[in-house]
């Protein structure tokens, strides 16, 4: 079996989260999942990464992704799930990091599963400057997490992003479609997925997507798209 992993590199806040659950929703995908969760058990994609009820469950945002991202960052848990991925029947992983790893976890990724005969999706999520304060106003209501509002990354982190646009030329996912709403997520979500070569799921994609929209407060902004009238 040919086997794929999409490897997303987004700045924090840019929901690189959602997008790599919403990649994962198929059944034929190496599911993103909690280490102390038994695949198995994972009946339903679109109810096991909902963000509904994400506060009353976790507490928090925080404490939302580390449950399912447990050492993601420093590469113990997710080394060992690309290794079960590879071992398994499943044909599609996507892994995923912010510039603030990036640096140390791709150059092992890369050496130890990348460079052998995989097949590789790279993927980046770009976001307008326009809509910066959309992610400033998700962090003032989430305890500055994951950035205080307005925070300036180092030099490094930039050069880091550079450096992956510059040699990966990766597929850009654009974040502004998936702020304006419903009909524009849906018609973002199909080029992804054309992309990549995974069907579409649109009803679990519609639901998982409301509930995302929710928790993150979208709902109280007023995001404008410019390309309707």
């Amino acid at each position: 079996m040919n086997k794929t992993i999409n490897v997303i590199h987004f700045w924090p806040g840019h929901a690189g989260h959602f997008i790599g659950f919403l990649l994962s929703l198929d059944q034929r995908t190496y599911p993103i999942h909690n280490p102390k969760d038994d695949i198995a058990t994972i009946t339903s994609r679109k109810d096991y990464y909902s963000f509904k009820n994400l506060i009353w469950k976790y507490g928090s945002w925080r404490n939302f992704h580390i449950a399912f991202l447990q050492d993601l960052n420093l590469g113990r848990t997710e080394f060992k799930r690309i290794d079960n991925f590879l071992n398994s029947d499943f044909d599609t992983y996507t892994t995923l990091a912010t510039p603030q790893h990036f640096k140390s976890y791709f150059p092992v990724l890369k050496e130890k599963y990348l460079d052998k005969n995989l097949k590789v999706n790279y993927l980046t999520i770009h976001l307008s400057k326009h809509l910066d304060w959309v992610v400033d106003e998700f962090c003032k209501n989430n305890n500055n997490f994951p950035n205080p509002p307005g925070h300036i990354f180092p030099k490094d982190f930039h050069e880091c992003f550079d450096d992956y646009q510059k040699t990966y030329n990766p597929y850009v996912i654009n974040l502004d479609n998936i702020f304006y709403g419903l009909s524009s997520f849906l018609e973002e979500y199909t080029k992804l997925n054309n992309h990549i070569g995974l069907p579409l799921h649109i009803e679990d994609a519609t639901e998982y997507y409301k509930d995302w929209y929710t928790a993150r407060k979208m709902h109280t902004l007023q995001i404008q798209n410019p390309n309707k009238s």
